[in-house]
């Protein structure tokens, strides 16, 4: 048998515990029909260094290079590694097999659940000022590094936010308002120490706490 394997993951992003196709490419180079293919996959959350080999069985491999599209559920969430590690070659009767080394790999990114939490955010963090990228759209602010638009004057209105260029050109005196920065980004820290299982302790949930944690942000 003249065979070589390649992953061809097409989508890059998936929701937890739903098919995901996995493309598998054979390339079958010999004359002989295979009666069947199996092909070792090992899944294992990025973060990990072992996953968990799954077998996915291909039938009647032909002549030329084709592509299988195989149907796998990952339970994990987060950024997810296969890697493609052998595959087991059957005659055409299935009575007799080799099997060759394979090394491939991809990944999948497995959004966890999202949770409804009850979480109130009070008015100092939502007006909290400080340095951003982002301004909001809706409310003007005190920052001058970004505009937020041009108005007409107001009473109580400071002398040094007046545009003058612009003023003398509409013959009316027009203010500049500067941008609010949307508050400063929250960094949530995950302390995956705790995670691992520890003796006397009960072991804590990887995807629970990925879980968590992206429906707290």
């Amino acid at each position: 048998f003249t065979m070589k394997c390649h992953l061809d993951i097409p989508i890059s992003m998936a929701e937890q515990n739903r098919p995901v196709d996995i493309g598998i490419r054979i390339r079958n180079a010999g004359e002989i029909v295979s009666g069947k293919v199996k092909v070792c996959l090992s899944i294992h959350n990025a973060l990990e260094k072992k996953g968990k080999n799954t077998w996915v069985t291909i039938s009647n491999v032909y002549r030329g290079s084709l592509r299988y599209d195989v149907p796998i559920i990952i339970e994990g969430a987060g950024n997810q590694e296969i890697e493609l590690k052998k595959i087991r070659i059957y005659s055409f009767t299935r009575l007799v097999h080799v099997t060759k080394k394979c090394k491939d790999f991809g990944s999948v990114m497995i959004m966890p659940k999202i949770h409804s939490l009850g979480i109130r955010i009070t008015e100092p963090v939502r007006n909290f000022m400080g340095d951003a990228d982002v301004y909001d759209d809706i409310r003007p602010g005190h920052d001058p590094a970004e505009l937020f638009g041009i108005r007409p004057y107001r009473e109580k209105d400071k002398l040094q936010s007046i545009h003058w260029k612009l003023s003398a050109k509409m013959d009316d005196l027009m203010v500049k308002e500067n941008s609010f920065p949307v508050a400063c980004a929250v960094v949530i820290l995950l302390d995956l120490q705790d995670t691992k299982k520890k003796k006397g302790k009960k072991d804590f949930s990887f995807d629970g706490f990925l879980e968590l944690a992206a429906s707290v942000s």
